[in-house]
């Protein structure tokens, strides 16, 4: 007798991007991240065969294995108690001996060795292992962006394997959201080493945070935002931009200290006048949100010019924030600097007309970008019937 096969799964959840705070969080100062959205989409189907396969399409992954071949795990252990190291090193044979993974990027192993690590947490403990599973991962978040992409893959994996074997059903309750931003926090130690769990968890509960000497701080406040993104294209070392910061601190600490101070009060003030703009919009006091938003601006404005005073500024940068001003925004960049993404800002009432010429700028000077918005829904999930599936997975 052929037993049926559960149900497809399909899961997604943003990237994140840094508004205010960058690099004086490393220093005790306070950060606020949103949710970005460019989200990353996860779609499991249980197979009738004996094979587990990844399709990862933005790191050219296309892979297949025997279930039969993975090392056994019969107790599903609590995502605080780490990695599983014995079991990771299984895993990492496995994967070491798969020729299609010899050549790219180190993030393509990472990811391969994350999927089978979690398959053999999740589900080997927790299901019986009579048919095998495909999961087809699609993202909008380019790859080492500083936006998140591992953080969103992260989430969705554990969102969807924890749902595929009935551990949670749904994610409204806050308990689901806490336990499937444990297991993508494990998730991103594999592929990160020793992330600040930053990341996951704003991919993982959407909306905003503040970031502080290691806690997260929910702004339950906080309007969602409209912003062109950029990417800048030009590679840097996040090492050594943070440590650049840090020489600089060390090296002229009557100069620095108030910089670091001064990220701090751009950051509180950007957050105030946040909360002031999600409260009046749409009331009596509507008349005040424009003003609220041109502060957002000259905070955008102001940290900008203070990252580069700390040295994490690059000149396509600046070319971003010259081009936005002369239409008559503010963009920052967002992250490490040193290249990477910048955002622009798109105030309540904005010229269109303005923008289109802006967009139209940057789309001869061939730049990256997207319209998006800040501050979005986190992680989502959905069941998808059988007679759809077909059109689900566009086969």
């Amino acid at each position: 007798m052929t037993t049926e096969l559960p149900r497809c799964v399909e899961v997604s959840a943003p990237g994140k991007l840094i508004l205010h705070g960058e690099h004086a969080v490393v220093f005790g100062r306070t950060a606020v991240a949103c949710s970005l959205d460019l989200r990353t989409t996860l779609k499991l189907r249980p197979v009738r065969n004996n094979m587990i396969s990844l399709c990862l399409k933005s790191l050219d992954i296309d892979i297949k294995f025997p279930i039969d071949d993975l090392p056994e795990c019969k107790a599903m252990r609590s995502p605080e108690d780490g990695i599983d190291l014995e079991l990771f090193a299984k895993v990492k044979k496995i994967v070491e001996k798969c020729s299609t993974l010899d050549h790219g990027l180190e993030s393509r192993l990472l990811a391969v060795e994350a999927f089978l690590y979690l398959y053999c947490e999740i589900v080997q403990p927790n299901k019986p292992i009579d048919h095998g599973v495909s999961i087809h991962i699609g993202s909008r978040l380019p790859i080492g962006a500083g936006l998140g992409s591992s953080a969103a893959f992260s989430v969705t994996m554990s969102a969807a394997m924890l749902a595929y074997v009935g551990i949670i059903e749904k994610i409204e309750e806050k308990e689901n959201f806490d336990l499937i931003n444990r297991w993508a926090l494990l998730v991103e130690k594999i592929i990160h080493g020793n992330p600040s769990g930053l990341d996951n968890t704003m991919c993982c509960y959407g909306g905003a945070m503040k970031y502080v000497k290691g806690e997260f701080f929910p702004i339950d406040t906080f309007p969602q935002l409209d912003v062109v993104l950029i990417n800048t294209q030009v590679p840097r070392s996040t090492k050594t931009l943070v440590s650049g910061v840090g020489d600089l601190r060390s090296k002229y600490p009557a100069v620095m200290e108030p910089l670091l101070n001064s990220f701090q009060a751009i950051t509180e003030a950007s957050i105030a006048a946040c909360e002031k703009i999600n409260a009046e919009c749409d009331t009596a006091k509507d008349t005040n949100v424009d003003e609220h938003f041109r502060t957002l601006k000259q905070l955008i404005t102001m940290n900008q010019h203070l990252l580069n005073a700390i040295g994490v500024g690059h000149r396509d940068l600046d070319k971003v924030v010259a081009k936005a001003a002369l239409h008559g925004f503010s963009a920052k960049l967002t992250g490490a600097g040193g290249g990477g993404c910048a955002f622009i800002l798109l105030h309540r009432g904005y010229d269109r007309d303005r923008m289109q010429q802006l967009l139209t700028n940057l789309e001869q000077s061939e730049t990256v970008f997207w319209h998006t918005k800040l501050g979005g829904p986190g992680v989502s999930l959905e069941y998808i019937e059988k007679s759809d599936e077909e059109e689900w997975f566009g086969y």
